[in-house]
């Protein structure tokens, strides 16, 4: 009986091993099992975890193989030509196994030499594709604006290997309009549709019942200082403003210092920290409106003293090599310019006040800072390939993880993508390092020409039409997924040139205003004597549009994205919140 049981399976193993029907789909099976248990191994240890994915590449390879051969064996003709080569199950593995590692070979070596001749050809024309080379120069402490209170408290540490922060600041509201009511807080001026500020609001809003921080002994505390009585609205504006006048004075003494150079920790890539951005921008809204509560009550001198703050702390991000430090710079650029608009559309500016703030203007090329942040941009995405490379995930970078999910199915989908990005040939990663390159330096950078100072709409439109029409290739998956974020910076770059030479322009012209009480005919008539040099427009190269309107006033503007002179017209764009198109 134990006899005929051996041969029972022995007959069944036989024919397992030589039936196409049935081998392919003991294949099929046993490669999903084997990818199973591989995604259990994941977060072992990395020995084990690398044998998990050589295991799971053999679960892979297994199941593309068995699925579409067991569909294809149930047609007779090709039952037998199955048949027949299951005859030689060594001969067959032995071949694939060669054309594996062929593949692989070919792969890795057209990749890597792909990769090193473009690096070769770019790098000798003075471009990068290392984030250590644009690292910028360290500069002494003693004359470092973020080595004075209150920056230094974003400081971190690096104890053998690991990172630790220093959070107590960064918790820290700093300089602070809203408080803790920032939901029903007044809005702010906005240059693009021309709001003007509306101190009236804000008073409302500091005196009004929202106006609480905490319940002490059952009864209501003030978060921001209130006078008993209430007086106009731009000394209320500026009682509530003093709460933070002592971390003010701290940024003040800060902003002296002629360098700045904050502790950016470069080697963590597209994961590193910027905490000090946001308190750039939260400041310029803060000194935004003091300055305007300044204007108001003919305080010209200290709102003079909290624009250029304001714009010394734009200044000091300006030479960080990141997309992210470059937009919120332009960001913050709009939101200190309102308090020059301000003070123009009132008159209140002296000629030794708006000399001083052209000049402060002059300095402004948002053209060379887009390619500050571009070239970061690009090293940071070979950095970013590198890392996957290395790591074989992905979420990381886009402040995701397994845990923070939550969901089964996402994480089987991560585990999966980790298999993949691990047994990717090298060559791969290497050539979508060259797709990044390819597009950055052909596409990317030419959208914005420093030599000449001009921005070109109609490349960043057919760029976008490239992009949108590019199909997912191995070769190209980072370039699909880091390059459309990158499209449109080149019109906020033009916007914001656009707007610093406006407001040069429209110094000049209220300098002429005061001499002669009245604005000149064309812009000709500004120079020399208001401004050295009349700026052009960044978009076509021609003088921007400038004409007096019947009340005294002018209207000056650029021809805009569309390449097209609308008159100056303002179109509104669609949706529930329309913002400027």
């Amino acid at each position: 009986m134990n006899t005929d049981s051996k041969n029972n399976w022995r007959t069944i193993l036989s024919k397992s091993l030589s039936e196409p029907r049935r081998f392919f789909f003991w294949l099929s099976l046993v490669s999903l099992f084997v990818l199973f248990m591989t995604l259990l191994f994941l977060d072992a240890t990395s020995l084990t975890r690398q044998c998990a994915h050589w295991v799971g590449l053999a679960g892979i390879i297994g199941f593309i193989i068995g699925l579409p051969a067991f569909l294809l064996s149930w047609i007779p003709p090709l039952r037998g030509f199955f048949t027949g080569l299951l005859r030689h199950k060594l001969f067959c593995l032995v071949c694939i196994v060669t054309l594996v590692a062929l593949f692989y070979a070919v792969e890795n070596w057209r990749g890597r030499t792909s990769w090193a001749n473009f690096q070769r050809e770019w790098e000798a024309k003075g471009v990068s594709f290392d984030v250590a080379k644009i690292i910028p120069p360290p500069v002494r402490a003693e004359e470092n604006m973020f080595e004075a209170q209150p920056w230094t408290g974003f400081h971190f540490t690096r104890t053998n290997g690991v990172r630790f922060d220093n959070t107590n600041i960064q918790n820290d509201t700093w300089l602070d309009v809203t408080g803790p009511n920032h939901n029903n807080a007044p809005k702010g001026t906005d240059l693009f549709t021309a709001r003007r500020v509306n101190l009236l609001s804000w008073q409302e809003f500091y005196r009004g019942s929202n106006n609480v921080f905490a319940t002490v002994a059952g009864s209501h505390t003030n978060y921001f200082p209130v006078a008993e009585s209430p007086q106009s609205a731009p000394q209320d504006v500026l009682l509530a403003l003093s709460r933070s006048e002592v971390r003010l004075e701290q940024i003040r003494e800060a902003g002296k210092r002629p360098a700045a150079r904050f502790w950016i920790d470069y080697e963590e890539g597209l994961m590193a920290l910027l905490p000090h951005l946001a308190k750039v921008k939260a400041n310029s809204t803060y000194l935004r409106l003091r300055a305007e509560a300044l204007l108001a009550e003919n305080k010209t001198g200290e709102a003079l003293g909290d624009t250029l703050l304001a714009f010394r702390l734009g200044d000091a991000i300006r030479d960080e090599p990141t997309l992210i430090s470059q937009l919120v710079r332009i960001a913050e650029f709009h939101i200190t310019l309102s308090c020059v608009w301000e003070g123009l559309l009132d008159h209140r500016w002296s000629d030794e006040q708006l000399k001083t703030l052209g000049a402060t203007l002059a300095k402004a090329d948002f053209l060379a800072d887009y390619q500050t942040g571009m070239n970061g941009e690009r090293c940071l995405s070979v950095w970013a390939v590198d890392y996957v490379h290395r790591s074989g995930e992905m979420d990381s970078l886009s402040g995701m993880s397994e845990s923070e999910d939550g969901d089964l199915g996402g994480v089987i989908l991560s585990s999966v993508e980790t298999i993949l990005y691990r047994l990717a040939p090298t060559g791969w990663f290497d050539q979508n390092k060259l797709s990044l390159g390819r597009t950055h330096v052909n596409h990317i950078r030419p959208l914005v020409n420093t030599e000449n100072q001009m921005v070109h709409p109609e490349l960043a439109r057919q760029t976008q039409i490239e992009m949108d029409a590019m199909r997912p290739t191995p070769y190209d998956m980072f370039s699909q997924m880091l390059i459309p974020a990158l499209t449109q910076s080149a019109k906020k770059t033009a916007i914001a040139q656009s707007y610093a030479s406006m407001a040069r322009i429209a110094i000049a012209l209220e300098r002429h205003h005061l001499a002669h009480a009245s604005y000149p005919e064309t812009l000709d008539a500004l120079a020399p004597q208001f401004i050295a040099k009349l700026p052009h427009d960044v978009i076509n190269g021609q003088p921007l549009k400038y004409r007096r309107t019947e009340t005294g006033g002018f209207i000056l503007y650029s021809v805009g994205w569309n390449e097209k002179d609308d008159g100056g017209t303002v179109v509104m764009g669609s949706g529930k919140t329309p913002s400027v198109d």
